[in-house]
């Protein structure tokens, strides 16, 4: 047995590994006991070939360890170093926009919106019809989840159009998965929703990484203006706003809760209902008032027509009249109006004339003002007007109507003083009210 061999006796309780351990430590002893050695005794020491021959054979043998795999685990399969992603940092927390958009989303809202504006002026694009449309389709990019370049952390996929879900087109694939990932049928992708084939006609590099990409915040939304501004002017105006958003999404319901949450985010007030009822398209015709149920209906004073009954001695008359007859005037009032965002004061510049024989004077002419945002978007519906004298110092005003931003104040008739508030002559209803007007003092509105 060599002079560093293990007894049998211990090799049962000791593994190899701890043998090789114990013989190296045992060696490292050796040769610092030898390093100790007094430097008096320098004399060289005789190796004999056999003796260093008995140095040289390995002690020990170190067997490698058996790799031992957990049972029911699978290691994954290694990934090419090309495969490896790079890591993505989340965008920095930007203050936070109206009612909680967040900062990113709203930047590129803004950015999409002044871009627009300076390759299209006419449009008067504003980053609020984005955000509605951002809210709508993807919860402003599920909540402000992208990276420091604007892309989406996690891709946002719409369903598979392939006309499984009731409602939705059947649309072949147009991009052989490029984009959606599918080559069957296409889907929407990214924060806006583009299906492959209007991002192939509309997608843009709005960051400036060199490629247009649907999920990437800054791209879809450039995308978007561009897609709703082609060919209009004057987006948000009564005419263009609804048949704007239908040609994003052809859906009556989508359009109205997209322009619903536009106002909240221009005025910074949740709406006050969900998704509106779809609107019937509005009449030509001059709309009766609207009456509440049980509750008798009230038109405009006739001329010549007698006192309602019980009302007072000063009631419509044969006698009340304008005194200014065939004159022209144009007179500021103020209008309260209880739309889904809440109750907006505005100011309406009306432009009208009064009747030859005094008895009627007619507003032609209505525009909407004032500091808060949604005076700017707001506009006058029922027009013409017809103000009707109904004592020396009370008038009535028929078919007043609003329409603020697709929403429809329906008609109604409003009385009193010409010094005060006119009020509605019934309950009114719905999400869009109008809850008065005061007209300012004007010679030509002056009755007798």
């Amino acid at each position: 047995m060599s002079r560093f061999s293990v007894p049998p006796s211990l090799r049962e309780h000791f593994p190899r590994r701890a043998v090789s351990l114990s013989v190296a430590s045992i060696l490292i002893g050796v040769f610092v006991l030898g390093a100790a050695t007094s430097s008096a005794q320098r004399q060289p020491a005789s190796v004999t070939t056999e003796a260093a021959a008995r140095a040289a054979a390995p002690v020990a043998e170190v067997l490698p360890g058996a790799t031992r795999t957990p049972a029911g685990f699978a290691p994954p399969a290694a990934r090419p170093a090309a495969a490896v992603e790079a890591l993505r940092v989340l965008a920095p927390a930007l203050p936070p926009g109206p009612l909680g958009i967040p900062g990113i989303v709203l930047q590129a809202y803004k950015l999409a919106a002044d871009r627009v504006g300076a390759e299209n002026g006419a449009c008067k694009l504003p980053w609020f019809l984005l955000a509605g449309i951002g809210r709508i389709e993807s919860g402003h990019a599920g909540d402000g989840s992208v990276d420091t370049s604007g892309t989406t952390i996690n891709p946002i996929e719409g369903p598979l159009l392939n006309g499984t879900l009731a409602g939705n087109a059947v649309i072949t694939d147009t991009d052989k998965g490029a984009i959606d990932g599918d080559a069957t049928h296409d889907r929407a992708m990214g924060p806006m929703q583009f299906i492959p084939s209007t991002w192939a006609a509309w997608g843009t590099d709005a960051n400036g990484d060199g490629r247009a990409d649907p999920n990437n915040i800054f791209d879809a939304t450039l995308a978007a203006g561009r897609y709703l501004c082609s060919g209009v002017s004057d987006i948000m105006s009564a005419s263009h706003r609804v048949s704007s958003v239908l040609r994003y999404n052809n859906s009556v319901e989508y359009a109205n809760n997209v322009l619903t949450w536009a106002l909240a985010y221009a005025t910074g007030a949740l709406p006050t209902a969900g998704i509106l009822e779809p609107k019937r398209p509005p009449s030509t015709r001059v709309s009766a008032p609207v009456t509440a149920p049980g509750s008798p209906a009230r038109t405009p004073s006739a001329p010549g027509a007698p006192p309602a009954s019980g009302a007072p001695s000063a009631a419509a008359g044969p006698t009340a009249r304008f005194t200014k007859v065939n004159t022209r005037f144009t007179t500021p009032a103020t209008i309260v109006v209880t739309s889904p965002a809440g109750p907006v004061t505005c100011t309406v510049d009306l432009t009208g004339a009064t009747s030859t024989d005094g008895t009627t004077a007619t507003i032609s002419k209505a525009t909407v003002r004032g500091a808060n945002a949604l005076c700017g978007l707001a506009r006058t519906a029922g027009i013409p007007w017809t103000v009707t004298p109904t004592s020396a110092t009370a008038v009535e005003m028929s078919n007043v109507g609003i329409d603020a931003l697709g929403t429809r104040c329906e008609p109604v008739v409003l009385a009193g003083p010409l010094t005060d508030a006119l009020t509605p002559t019934t309950d009114a209803t719905g999400t869009c009210t109008v809850r008065s007007l005061t007209l300012r003092p004007t010679p030509a509105l002056a009755s007798a």
